[in-house]
């Protein structure tokens, strides 16, 4: 019964993704950026807030470095200097606590203006996320 168990364990625990060779240097973002960054995330994300100045650095720097690291395109609407800012803030919030915080196997990250449909589906979604080729689209109106 116990191999069994381990078995069925195996079956449904999560598949490991390769870890990333090198973890990123989070290396300190001007001041002009830190001040631009934190005036965004701070006006939509109150856990940012809630943070002290040495982890708002910690943060900003995350954001700055994730931005840097995907592709993003907008479908429907007009490319804006926050978008990226809040979506990056929005994944480096999930991942605060993690060293390996980028999602490597995210590259590119769809932005559209409205809910739309998938396929066949007839259901109407304002977001999902594709472990195919693409990050979470994220809805700004």
């Amino acid at each position: 019964m116990l191999t069994f168990l381990r078995k069925l364990n195996h079956f449904f625990a999560p598949q490991k993704l390769e870890a990333p060779a090198q973890l990123p240097v989070e290396e300190l973002v001007s001041d002009e950026i830190f001040n631009k960054y934190s005036y965004i995330i701070s006006s939509r994300i109150q856990y940012f807030n809630d943070l002290s100045f040495e982890l708002k650095q910690k943060f900003v720097n995350r954001v700055h470095h994730y931005i840097g690291q995907k592709q993003f395109h907008y479908i429907g609407l007009e490319p804006k200097e926050e978008i990226p800012v809040l979506t990056a803030a929005s994944a480096i919030q999930v991942t605060f606590g993690l060293k390996s915080y980028l999602m490597q196997h995210f590259k590119n990250v769809y932005i559209l203006a409205d809910a739309y449909r998938m396929d066949n589906d007839e259901e109407l979604y304002i977001g999902h996320l594709s472990l195919m080729e693409t990050f979470p689209v994220w809805l700004f109106r």
